[in-house]
């Protein structure tokens, strides 16, 4: 599924909001394409809590050299139904760096996913 993107414009840099929604295993990942961004929150919303260790996770590839690549977070989701993510201090990203975000999921369980950030566009 592909991301719908929504842009608010702020100045020089644009707030964006990207929604996906799905079932069965997340794995999604989104790429600001030619510009640098700043990451504010990830948020995720399934319809029913995990009744075994799950884990979400978050890692950004960076579009220069693989050897950048890191994992953002890994959140054990054990009961857990919503989860709320935002970066402790300030993260900026390079233009074409991709966000990915994956899961494993039943095909009974629907999760709703959302990512807000800036983008930086002068």
């Amino acid at each position: 599924m592909a991301f719908t993107e929504h842009y608010y414009p702020v100045s020089r840099h644009k707030f964006f909001s990207f929604y996906t929604t799905g079932t069965a295993s997340l794995s999604e990942s989104l790429s600001i394409s030619n510009v640098p961004f700043q990451l504010y929150e990830v948020r995720l919303h399934l319809s029913s809590a995990h009744a075994s260790i799950v884990d979400f996770n978050a890692l950004i590839s960076c579009a220069s050299v693989s050897v950048y690549n890191v994992r953002l977070f890994s959140q054990a989701m054990l009961g857990i139904q919503d989860f709320v993510w935002q970066p402790s201090g300030t993260l900026f990203f390079r233009e074409n760096d991709t966000l990915n975000f994956s899961m494993l999921m039943s095909a009974a369980n629907v999760f709703g996913l959302m990512v807000q950030g800036w983008a930086v566009t002068g």
